[in-house]
């Protein structure tokens, strides 16, 4: 069976009209199965937008970059990001095989909210590793986040995870809060057949506040008769 010929770019731009500011391709004539709104493509299980053109199934990202430069691309094209569906041209880049995966969110598995990092189940500490190289035992998930975000900069550079730094000040702020959490002091309770008289306000309180709220009774202006 013949190999089929992938699409060129002055094919490509026959049909097809590619806005870099929105990422969206757009349809030059309406067909049959084709949107009223002229919008190509469908939205796959995984995330990436797809595009039928030619008898031939192309990803959306893939032809925006073909419809830029005129040369499909060799290597992966990578969504700076991480988003998969936003096909804007300032947010697309060449990237290798690795430099892909490491620009990838988490995985449905991980339970920590951060990749790399885990904690077991008889240890207090937070473990990190990057690459299967044990990074070191940390006191909070914070600190463990931080270790892994240091060994992925310094592997992937630009191509780390954009996220992975908002993601660490996430677990600062929820780390920070769950070691602000007070008890909150319980009411105390009237115990039954106490007397209307020992549940009286004290004398001195009640007066301090009937002060006070003759404080914050609105003055009554003189009229013109007095």
């Amino acid at each position: 069976m013949a190999k089929r010929e992938r699409i060129t770019a002055t094919r490509l731009r026959e049909v097809l009209r590619y806005n870099p500011h929105n990422g969206l391709f757009y349809w030059r004539q309406p067909g049959p199965g084709r949107a009223q709104s002229g919008v190509a493509g469908s939205r796959r299980k995984d995330g990436y937008i797809t595009i039928n053109v030619d008898h031939g199934c192309y990803l959306a990202h893939r032809l925006a970059w073909l419809a830029v430069t005129g040369i499909f691309p060799d290597f992966f094209v990578d969504h700076i990001n991480g988003q998969k569906d936003d096909n804007r041209w300032r947010n697309l880049r060449l990237a290798t095989n690795s430099q892909n995966l490491a620009n990838k969110g988490l995985m449905r598995t991980n339970t920590t909210g951060f990749p790399g990092i885990y904690r077991p189940r008889q240890s207090r500490g937070w473990i990190a590793q990057f690459r299967n190289r044990y990074l070191g035992t940390f006191d909070t998930r914070a600190d463990a986040a931080q270790a892994y975000c240091r060994a992925a900069m310094a592997a992937y550079g630009p191509f780390a995870h954009p996220s992975l730094l908002k993601q660490i000040a996430e677990l600062l702020r929820m780390d920070l809060l769950s070691s602000l959490e007070l008890p909150l002091r319980p009411q105390t309770a009237v115990p039954l057949g106490t007397s209307a008289k020992s549940r009286q306000r004290p004398r001195a309180a009640a007066a301090v506040e009937d002060t006070d709220r003759q404080h914050t009774l609105p003055l009554r202006l003189p009229t013109d008769t007095e």
